[in-house]
């Protein structure tokens, strides 16, 4: 198993350990979402139940191993694997943060993973699914026409809560290519936001996929140089590996962390604050 793109260490406060999210390649060279919970609690420095403090053989991954993994999101052909899912890959887990900073383990939490190209339902080749925490596993969720649910030309998605059963989803749409150059640097195009109110449909305390607004109403995010000149089509394009936190733990201020290039240097990571919270 080859570990790939990149691992989220989640603490749970329920469980008082740390919850390490990651996706690695199997023998079959597929992808997949899986899980490892820390040995040491909250200290989250431990992932071997064994005698060992590390991971880092194949037989401690291998089934019956002090780090073998669960599979959080299996993929097609698996026992119990998700249909029309090839390869499942970078992903974000999303709960209540402004409540708490450690996830309950609550039912209702929901997941977006990266998909390829999902024949027969998405000819784009990048798209997030969307699983469900039910309690005990992880449940993708699929339209009655057998595909699962996505959201369509969507790379690198990320769920921020705003509040309440609120919240936001920053996505590059790579379909759009303005400014792209001619390096293997990947390139998400430009970035969008969608919104998610859980009381437009079903329990107002959850945040299903039907709460989400459609793609169609994406808004344009917009950046700007420390100068106040709004970046480019190619800065923007290439701006990848993003996460958004609110360090004093509420909206007024919010900080973005990224990393940019200009499609030739390797990327340097840089943050940004919202001028309009």
């Amino acid at each position: 198993m080859i570990a790939t793109g990149q691992g989220v260490p989640i603490a749970s406060h329920r469980g008082r350990f740390v919850r390490l999210f990651f996706e690695a390649q199997g023998a079959d060279r597929r992808t997949r979402v899986m899980w490892i919970d820390s040995a040491d609690g909250y200290v989250g420095l431990d992932f071997n139940a064994g005698a060992a403090t590390t991971c880092s053989t194949v037989a401690d991954y291998a089934v019956g191993g002090g780090c073998a993994p669960t599979v959080a999101i299996a993929v097609e052909g698996d026992a119990d694997g998700n249909t029309r899912i090839t390869n499942a890959r970078q992903f974000k887990v999303a709960w209540p943060t402004l409540e708490s900073p450690h996830w309950d383990l609550a039912a209702g939490t929901f997941m977006v993973l990266t998909l390829d190209r999902v024949s027969g339902c998405s000819d784009f080749p990048f798209n997030h699914a969307y699983a469900v925490w039910d309690g005990a596993r992880w449940v993708v969720q699929y339209g009655a026409n057998g595909c699962p649910k996505l959201f369509t030309s969507a790379q690198a998605a990320f769920p921020f809560h705003s509040g309440g059963a609120r919240y936001r989803l920053y996505y590059g749409d790579p379909s759009i290519t303005d400014g792209k150059g001619t390096s293997s640097l990947p390139f998400l195009g430009p970035k969008k936001l969608i919104y998610a109110d859980g009381t437009a449909t079903g329990a107002p305390e959850l945040v299903d996929f039907e709460d989400w607004e459609a793609q169609t109403s994406a808004r344009d995010v917009i950046f700007l140089w420390p100068n106040g000149d709004q970046l480019d089509a190619r800065a923007e394009g290439y701006i990848d590996d993003y996460h958004f936190l609110t360090p004093t733990g509420v909206l007024d201020l919010q900080v973005m962390y990224i990393t940019i290039t200009d499609g030739a240097i390797a990327p340097i990571a840089v943050t940004a604050v919202l001028r309009n919270p």
